[in-house]
């Protein structure tokens, strides 16, 4: 019989990150085994089933600060994953050691398991020089970005297949020197089990109120600045006008600064970090969700999960216009803004307030073109790559 087990590896939480935990929960449901190791939160145990998934926590926490700060809490998860990671390999003997990133270093935790014929997945959630060149403003030719891509090169070389979450990302790889062969997508999309299980309860928004929605990480770079005097441009404009803000970040106090120096404290709702679960229910509340990221490195390949999201749950979605958007996306099928420029995010915002007919097509188009990359079909992607690997 072949060997079905295998184990993954994320510099992330579990199951709190979702594309491990879609990952693993397809996999089990084609009959594999999975096993992870993964950070731990304070309230959590070092060990638990969760998910249908033996998780196994490192103690440490993220911590979103230096690069000093990064460099140590990488290597600590390293040095404590590597002697893990080899002790539940000989008890288990897994065939395919899977490894997300960041970091991509990450990778070579599995190099006693391949010696003894254990296959290597390294899963590219981002590209790590544009994620910390954007991060530290950093320039394409600087010392750490030359490193970051440097040890990009060597963690492909080593794994045995690639995985990444786009088109952009993906022609990125091979142009750095990936084998064109070696590298499949496997798209972050909502999965069903999650986003088809929800309450009808809150099908419809509050008719007394328009809700603009936010939810993801509060940092200046994705453009929070940008949204809250969008809504300061429309609060006379739009009656009933209400952002709502889910998530937390490093720049959560300059946030709050800002929605009091603009007097939104009765139009701003903050309501912290959610879980997907919740997500799910809150969505359907609002009008209109907003990415409002600005343009830097990463932002113009990256394609946001949350669009897809948006639009299962038929909620236009207002997005930059980026490469790694229109891969995906015409001028049709979704509502693009400038990005960096609030009045233009105004100006959408009430273009899709002000026209409901139009509105409807183009979520309806968006609708079309996200049900051709659902999580369905992604995770067919995932297997597929799984039994060629094996096989």
């Amino acid at each position: 019989m072949r060997n079905k087990k295998i184990l993954m590896v994320v510099y992330s939480y579990f199951p709190q990150d979702v594309r491990p935990r879609r990952e693993a929960e397809a996999l089990i449901n084609a009959g594999y085994e999975v096993d992870m190791i993964c950070l731990k939160l304070p309230d959590q145990n070092k060990f638990e089933e969760t998910c249908g998934v033996n998780t196994y926590r490192v103690n440490l926490s993220k911590s979103r600060s230096s690069r000093r700060k990064y460099i140590f809490l990488y290597a600590s998860f390293f040095i404590r994953s590597f002697f893990l990671l080899n002790r539940l390999f000989i008890k288990n003997r897994y065939a395919v050691i899977h490894v997300h990133n960041m970091p991509d270093f990450l990778v070579f935790l599995s190099m006693i398991p391949k010696i003894f014929g254990a296959k290597v997945i390294l899963d590219l959630h981002d590209p790590t020089p544009e994620m910390l060149m954007t991060k530290f403003a950093e320039e394409r030719d600087s010392r750490l970005t030359k490193i970051l891509k440097w040890q990009e090169k060597v963690s492909i070389r080593f794994a045995h297949k690639i995985i990444t979450t786009n088109k952009s990302f993906l022609d990125k790889f091979i142009s750095r020197g990936c084998p064109s062969d070696k590298i499949n997508i496997v798209m972050n999309s909502p999965q069903g089990s999650i986003f088809n299980n929800r309450s009808n309860s809150k099908e419809k928004s509050d008719k007394n109120k328009y809700v603009v929605m936010y939810h993801g990480i509060i940092i200046k770079r994705y453009g929070f600045e940008e949204l809250l005097n969008a809504v300061n441009l429309l609060k006379d404009k739009i009656p009933g006008l209400e952002l709502r803000i889910y998530g937390t970040g490093e720049d959560m106090s300059l946030f709050l600064e800002l929605v009091q120096k603009l007097n939104l404290e009765k139009i701003v709702k903050y309501f912290g970090q959610v879980p997907i679960e919740k997500i799910v229910e809150i969505i359907p509340e609002c009008n209109v969700g907003i990415i409002p990221n600005r343009l830097t490195p990463f932002t113009k390949i990256n394609l946001p999960t949350r669009i897809f999201e948006y639009l299962h749950l038929n909620r236009p979605v207002v997005v930059p216009r980026t490469q790694g958007i229109k891969d995906y996306f015409d001028e049709s099928s979704i509502f693009y803004f400038n990005a960096g420029d609030a009045e233009n995010l105004a100006n959408v915002i009430f273009d899709v307030y002000s026209n409901p007919t139009k509105t409807l097509d183009v979520v309806n188009k968006g609708n079309q073109i996200y049900q051709n990359y659902s999580w369905e079909l992604q995770s067919k992607n995932l297997i597929k790559i799984y039994d060629e690997l094996l096989n």
